[in-house]
This record gives C-alpha cells, structure tokens and sequence, in this order.
C-alpha cells in the first residue's frame, strides 16, 4: 500500500472514529434530559431545576408584597419632635397665617389647637390612643396618635405626616387642613392660611411688641409703670366732630376715631372733659383729693383709702392707657347726676357699638372697688365691648373667662360672627403683626397670653 493510501486510509478511520464518539456523547447527554425532556417537537429544553425556578419565583412574589407592605400598610414609629415653635402670626381683618417650625417632619406639621379654634372643632372622645373629632361643617376625624393614617367620614386617609405630640401641643398634619377646608385653607412648607371672611383689609399693620392693645386690665392688681405712654395718641381736637374741654386731650389713635364716630352718630350733645393722663398727672390728682379728706377731719391713713375710691392710684387709672374718656355737660361735670341726662342715658345703651363700656357701674362696685361713675367710658373695641353690655360682664372678669375657655365664639349684631382665641405657652410666636379696626386684631391678656380678635364667616 502506498503512503499516499495509508494516509486516506487513516484519515477515513479518524473521520468515523469522530464521528462514533460524538454520537455516543449526544446519546449519553440526551438520555440525562428523557426525564424532563417535554413533548413536542418545538418544546424548550430545561437545563435547571424546576423546583429552584418555583423557589425564585415564590421569592419574587413575596418581595414585592413585603415591599408593598412596608410602603402602604406597615407603619414605623413616629419620631417625636425636640423643638415646636410658631416664628410668625399676621393677622388681617379677614385672614390668618402662621409659620410654623418643627425639626422633625420639617415643614409638614402644625397644632390641632389651629384647626379647632379655626375650624369650631369640638373633641366628643378621646381613647388611650384615639381622639374624635366634629367640626362645624360636620365632618367626622378620628386621630390616632404616631399614625399617619387619619380616618374621615369613615374614609382612612393616609397623610404625609404622623399625629405627634410636642409636650402638651398635639401636632397634625397641615394637609389636614385642606382635607377638610379645601376654600378656605392653604397649606404649604409650613405656613397655614385660612380665609376668615369676605371682609376686606381696613388699617394698618401694627408690631405687637409697641402695643399692648386694647384689652388691657389696669387696676391695683394689674399697675402700670411710671413711665408707660402710648406711641399712638391723638389730639381728639384735630377731630371735627368731637367737643373737648382744653386743647390739649388725647386719646389713641383707634379710640379717637372711635369716639368721633359716636359724635357723628347721635343728636345728643357731650362733651369730652377728660382723655390721657400721665402718671404725674394722675399723682397730682390724687394728692389733691386726700389733702382735701384731710381737710375735711380724716386721718391720713382713711385720707388716703377714701381717695383710692374715688380717683385712682398713680398707675392704676385707666387714662394713663390714652383709652379712657371722661365726659359731661354743662352745668352736670363728673357727677351720679350725669346718668339721668340725656347724653348719659343715650351713651349707658349705645357707646358699646362704637367699642365704649360704661366702666365702673353700680352693679359692680364690689368687683371694681371704684365708685358709681357714669361719665366713665373705656375703649376696648367691638365686639367685646358689646359682649359685656350684653352679658352684664364686668371688665375686670371678662379676661379672667378667656384664660379658662381660651377661644369664644361670638355672633354679634352688626352680622359679623366673631373668633376670640387665647394664646398662650408654646402658641405664642416669636413675632405678631396685625392689621387692626376697631378691635379686630390683638391684645395682651395682662400676663404672657395674646388674644386675638378675628373676624369670620357664619
């Protein structure tokens, strides 16, 4: 055999031995799949487990509703807030906003005392951890404490953040508030607005930290310094319509325009004999009445208590404030007798609609401890003023009831409904504008409170 055929004969025998062997391979391999080899000619061939495929899509599965737990249903403990403040109030004669600082859920939470006061909210149970509320436009809430999820109407709402308490200020939502005032409330990193009323803006905006407004309380329990002035007093002969004894009365600036609209408006004839006083005014005073006891046979000491009756002690008197007003006719000065004129029974029934009270009636002289004097008028603004006259309040009271109830309620004659909120503790902001008319605005409540005069709808 010649090499040339020795080698096509091996060559043939190394091609056949090829393909002998793959054969075998591909015998060997299909055999291992027969078991799981599917029927068909066109079926997929499975190179893993079935068993480890189900393992991975069992997995899958539960991830996704693990996943959708955490976000839609499981809920992770609140975190509670270290630090609560309001930094702002700018009150307007028809709308409130506040900003409102948290450094936990920044910008996301206000106080539920906001939405009560606001929304006439009233709590009808509170549970260990629940508390329901009714509001005025008889929506229905349930809060749960550390819970994001708020029910109303029956309805769960999740919110974007949780009900917390900052000591003893419970926290909400501000989003509740649009929830369940969409016309009136807005809310937006950490601001809050409602729209009280209708009412358009009248005034000027004031800085609280120059006023102490017009319900403060001066008596002997509630003094002022020697050197307290009002920034605001106007010379009330600047004014047409009001008649003044001297040349040189004044009154604040509210008080005045007040006073000249209650001239305007009626046809009796007064006169104004008495407005500001400075305290060395009012010291003068009331040496001169206990020198003239003293004349009269009284001993210095009974001098002196007989006087605190009848003119009051520096720093006590009501017309140091620039708010108070004396007022006479001729021939009838600063006497019981003035209550049966003319001008004194028309002013005892109509000053409280211009924000006058009589101020030290018969009624109370126990309260006040300061004699009948009808001629005596103070300035504390509408509606309070109509408040007392209508409740029989005496002023020295009226204060003492907001500390307790914090807000009031209030549906006045000239058809305005009122809001007279109490702040007080962590309600109090670190700055208060208001934008003020005829006692729409804010005052001092004697001590660390302010209250707040709003006007708002039915």
């Amino acid at each position: 055999m010649t090499n040339n055929a020795r080698r096509t004969s091996g060559l043939s025998r190394r091609k056949v031995k090829s393909k002998t062997s793959g054969s075998l391979k591909k015998t060997r391999h299909d055999r291992s799949l027969r078991k799981i080899q599917p029927k068909g000619k066109n079926k997929k061939i499975y190179a893993k487990s079935p068993f480890n495929n189900l393992l991975t899509k069992v997995g899958i599965i539960f991830g996704v509703i693990l996943v959708f737990y955490l976000i839609f249903i499981f809920e992770f403990p609140a975190n509670y807030p270290d630090k609560f403040n309001i930094s702002n109030i700018t009150l307007d004669s028809n709308k409130i906003s506040m900003q409102i600082e948290t450094d936990s859920y920044k910008g996301k939470l206000i106080p539920l005392d906001i939405l009560l006061t606001i929304g006439k909210g009233e709590i009808t149970l509170i549970g260990e951890k629940e508390t329901t509320i009714i509001f005025s436009n008889n929506k229905k809430v349930i809060l749960t404490e550390g819970s994001r999820k708020i029910k109303i109407d029956g309805k769960t709402e999740k919110l974007n953040a949780p009900v917390v308490k900052y000591k003893e200020v419970v926290l909400v939502p501000g989003e509740l508030a649009e929830t369940l005032f969409p016309k009136s409330a807005k809310f937006n990193n950490g601001e809050i607005a409602f729209i009280l009323s209708d009412s358009k803006p009248e005034g000027d905006y004031l800085d609280f930290s120059d006023y102490d407004g017009y319900l403060r309380l001066v008596n002997k329990e509630n003094p002022l310094t020697k050197n307290y002035e009002p920034t605001d007093l106007t010379n009330v002969n600047s004014l047409d319509s009001i008649i003044a004894y001297g040349t040189n009365t004044k009154l604040r600036n509210e008080a005045a325009n007040a006073l000249a609209d209650m001239y305007k408006e009626n046809d009796v004839h007064y006169a104004m004999s008495s407005g500001f006083r400075t305290f060395e005014n009012q010291t003068e005073l009331f040496k001169n009445e206990v020198a003239d006891n003293v004349k009269a046979g009284q001993t210095e000491e009974q001098a002196t208590i007989n006087a605190g009756t009848v003119v009051a002690f520096p720093g006590t008197s009501e017309h140091q404030l620039g708010l108070a007003v004396d007022v006479a006719i001729p021939g009838v000065v600063l006497t019981e007798e003035f209550k049966n004129t003319p001008a004194g029974k028309w002013l005892d029934n109509n000053s409280y609609k211009y924000g006058f009270v009589l101020r030290y009636t018969k009624e109370q002289t126990a309260i006040t401890n300061i004699i009948f004097e009808p001629w005596h008028f103070r300035y504390i603004g509408y509606p309070h003023s109509e408040i007392l006259f209508k409740e029989g309040i005496v002023f020295d009271t009226y204060i003492d009831t907001l500390r307790t109830q914090k807000v009031k309620y209030y549906q006045a004659e000239d058809g305005n409904d009122y809001i007279i909120w109490l702040l007080s503790g962590s309600l109090i902001p670190e700055k208060l504008n208001f934008n003020t008319s005829n006692g729409i605005g804010a005052s001092s409540d004697n001590g660390d409170g302010i209250i707040l005069t709003m006007r708002t709808q039915s």
